[in-house]
């Protein structure tokens, strides 16, 4: 999804007809040879979110938390994940302790592997919002990605979570 923008610069319709007028692109990114993070059993872990890689809504991101206006969102996400066994990511919100999105069920074995998950919902005051994840695997390592160094010096940067929030007419 990286370098992909909505037609006419921040707004136009897509293919569904949905006018968007805005967007935030989140990942989670390390440096090569770090992992993505560790996780607990039976427990909604949020997910780190780190970086801003385009923001035409000028949300604010911090503690792995997203502040978004009120409005009609749309939401993409990608994540990485390994020996979680079977696990299911949502879209929390934090400021009114609610469930916004929730993914399909994944299963994710020894090696890496990913959840993702689309949905769309309503904020009708601003949010503080946040990835989180569920893992029902009670192996000694279940982690949010493992790095891949070999391929440090071809990609500096490990991407283990990438969100794509698009603000949507209502």
């Amino acid at each position: 999804m990286s370098g992909w923008a909505p037609p006419q610069g921040g707004g136009g319709s897509g293919t569904s007809g949905v006018t968007v007028l805005g967007y935030v692109h989140l990942q989670h990114q390390e440096l090569a040879g770090v992992d993505g993070g560790a996780m607990v059993q039976n427990v909604w872990s949020t997910r780190t979110l780190n970086t801003k890689v385009t923001d035409t809504l000028g949300v604010t991101l911090a503690a792995n938390q997203v502040t978004l206006p009120a409005g009609k969102y749309r939401i993409d996400v990608f994540t990485s994940g390994q020996g979680l066994g079977h696990n299911i990511l949502r879209f929390y919100d934090a400021t009114g302790a609610a469930e916004l999105a929730l993914g399909i069920t994944h299963f994710m074995g020894a090696s890496n592997s990913r959840s993702n998950m689309r949905g769309e919902f309503t904020l009708t005051v601003e949010s503080d919002v946040e990835l989180q994840h569920l893992m029902a695997n009670a192996a000694a390592t279940p982690n949010m990605g493992k790095s891949q160094a070999l391929y440090a010096a071809l990609a500096p940067t490990a991407i283990y979570a990438d969100v794509m929030i698009f603000k949507l007419a209502d």
